[in-house]
């Protein structure tokens, strides 16, 4: 850290002015992390990383193909109370943490410096499926509410189209599918099962990064024992480590379960699961379970009919329903065709209904020639925005490009119309 830039032209956060954060991040980025063989590239020294760049924010998540994935957690260690990592991330951190401990009991990190000098992992893998989840009950239950009077909703076959309308809706702002979610707006590289943190400091404050971790004497000692067990220090949040899946120092434990087959492909194949896995069948559970809940807390409603000029209330009632019902009314491939639309809606891809018929004629194909998890791949496929979504590089490479040009014969004026024309143009693939 250069030292003649005071704390304070660090200091940007969530309560700074726009135009300042702008500034002072900038500086952040391009000083915090100084030393002189780096000043004049303005390069992050190893092992630091930015995750908050281009694809790196999705680090851990997509797989080399650019297709979501989720950490399994039949994969994963716990190695402090209530934290978890993958296996072999376990056994890198229990590593280091020896390291630290080796260099206290030496007499190397005598000055009290915390956390670096009590290592020790605070937060670990977080469970995005799990808080979704509680949010799709809510959602469920909203919905029951809106239908309780409604004398036309008495059966799972009256429910299910006005509740997939109404998920289309809510998909407009809120991803609903897993594949969706693990990507979307609110996901984080602590769903990989890579990263853990050991402190719990404020991720807005440039200056508490400084002043907690960087100024610290004890930070080169913690940078160069991240790179020996081939973890990156997260740029943004210095207290942050992620493993490095090309680092030979983390392939080593990496091996240890793999045969001896390392690196970013292997580690996918081996310790992840595609994230659309269970994206139809979650909305076949939800809606089914969407029902019963009404079903359960409004088994009556009262229909009101007017007969030779006199009012006549009947009472009617609703049956809870089943799977087997649900089968038998609504087959698999009428859950795949609604799946693509509401894909469509959640990614704004804005496809055309003639090429959503095309996926879903292809999809449809896939299933009965192959398997369903092969339709839902080329499904996902088709809709694959990650290289184009707002901070890839795609995206900055394109805004640079339409804000040069001249708009006068242009058919677009605003540039996420002219993104989003872009984007459908390009992910449209035949197969």
């Amino acid at each position: 850290m250069p030292k003649n830039l005071p704390l304070s032209a660090y200091g940007a956060s969530n309560k700074t002015k726009s135009s300042e954060t702008f500034v002072k991040r900038k500086i952040f980025k391009a000083y915090a992390y100084y030393n002189k063989s780096n000043l004049k590239a303005f390069t992050l020294p190893p092992p630091v990383r930015d995750f908050w760049t281009n694809e790196d924010f999705l680090y851990g998540r997509i797989d080399p193909s650019g297709q979501p994935r989720m950490c399994l957690d039949s994969n994963l260690s716990v190695i402090e109370d209530g934290v978890k990592v993958v296996h072999f991330v376990a056994d890198a951190y229990r590593a280091m943490k020896k390291e630290f401990e080796v260099a206290i009991f030496k007499g190397k990190l005598s000055f009290p410096s915390p956390p670096f000098t009590d290592f020790k992992a605070k937060k670990g893998y977080k469970n995005k499926t799990a808080s979704h989840t509680s949010a799709l009950r809510i959602l469920q239950v909203r919905f029951a509410a809106l239908k309780a009077e409604d004398s036309n909703v008495l059966s799972l076959k009256d429910f299910v189209p006005p509740f997939l309308e109404y998920m289309k809706e809510i998909g407009k702002d809120c991803p609903i599918t897993p594949s969706s979610v693990s990507v979307g707006p609110g996901a984080s590289i602590m769903q990989s099962g890579l990263a853990f943190e050991i402190g719990d400091f404020d991720h807005s404050s440039d200056e508490e990064k400084i002043k907690d971790f960087l100024a610290k004497p004890v930070f080169e000692f913690y940078k160069n024992a991240a790179l020996k067990y081939g973890f990156y220090i997260d740029m943004n949040a210095p207290w942050r480590l992620v493993a490095n899946l090309s680092s030979p120092a983390m392939q080593k434990f990496m091996g240890a379960y793999t045969g001896g087959s390392v690196g970013p492909t292997k580690y996918f194949e081996v310790f992840t699961t595609p994230a659309y896995f269970d994206d139809v069948s979650l909305l076949q559970t939800l809606t089914l379970a969407a029902y019963n809940t009404l079903a359960d807390s409004r088994p009556r409603v009262k229909k009101q009919t007017i007969k030779k000029g006199s009012i006549k209330k009947t009472t009617l009632l609703r049956q809870r329903s089943s799977v087997g019902e649900r089968e038998d009314q609504f087959p698999y491939l009428y859950w795949l065709r609604f799946y693509i639309h509401l894909k469509n809606i959640e990614k704004k891809t804005n496809f055309s209904e003639a090429r959503l018929t095309h996926i879903f004629n292809n999809s449809k194909n896939l299933v009965k020639s192959l398997d369903t998890l092969q339709a839902l791949g080329y499904i996902n496929r088709n809709f694959d925005d990650i290289r184009s979504i707002n901070g890839s590089y795609n995206y900055d490479e394109y805004k640079r490009f339409f804000d040069k040009m001249d708009k006068k014969n242009w058919p677009f004026t605003d540039f996420q119309e002219y993104f989003e024309h872009v984007v459908s143009i390009a992910t449209y693939k035949r197969y």
